[in-house]
């Protein structure tokens, strides 16, 4: 196994202690870390498989809604319509942190009132209710939208997380106890050499 190429000092020796400790309590945390955002994606996972299946509903509601309408309005009601609806919704975006990772939340605000901004005249209950099926699907895209960039942000980070971890585990944590253990035995391997040493003076002294 490798290990580093520094003298067998004692010096050496503590401050190897010292930083193998530091290494070792960073990759607990990065352990811990890792857990916890596999933990969130997991979840997020579920979620974003929900809002897909809600998102596609919805828009096929919408379109149906809206083939209706244009079957009984026809394509040049539709687009008169069309011109009195406004810009309705504003959305709002700020982040959050998880695991010191900043995520989006975002929010869509409506400028609206209930009543649909066009004439009754010459429109039908299915245009009205495609606007507003097409309002809620514009909503739930957005959720969407945040859940799966949450997801990229976490899981980017997680390949970091991981990459560090694999190099503190497989190899700076080896290396260094590695490194430890040898410096270690040298230094006990030359106390023995002193003490045998010391053991021979003493006994010609003796003599």
């Amino acid at each position: 196994m490798a290990r580093l190429n520094i003298p067998s000092t004692k010096s050496n020796l503590l401050r190897l202690h010292d930083e193998l400790t530091f290494a070792v309590d960073g990759r607990d945390l990065l352990d811990e870390k890792r857990e916890i955002l596999i933990m969130e994606i997991m979840g997020m996972l579920e979620d974003a498989h929900r809002k897909r299946l809600a998102l596609e509903k919805s828009l096929a509601e919408a379109y149906q809604a809206f083939t209706v309408a244009k079957v009984l309005l026809g394509t040049e009601n539709i687009r008169r319509a069309a011109l009195g609806i406004q810009e309705q919704a504003e959305v709002d975006m700020h982040d959050r942190s998880v695991m010191g990772v900043p995520v989006p939340v975002v929010q869509v605000k409506w400028h609206k009132s209930e009543k649909p901004r066009y004439n009754f005249t010459g429109t039908t209950f299915a245009l009205d209710s495609a606007a507003k099926q097409f309002s809620a699907s514009f909503e739930i895209l957005v959720e969407l939208a945040e859940i799966e960039t949450t997801l990229w942000r976490l899981a980017t980070e997680l390949k970091k997380t991981q990459r560090r971890f694999n190099a503190l585990d497989n190899i700076l944590i080896p290396e260094y106890s590695e490194t430890v253990k040898y410096i270690e035995y040298t230094l006990e391997e030359k106390e023995r050499e002193i003490l045998f040493q010391l053991k021979r003076v003493k006994e010609k002294l003796n003599r």
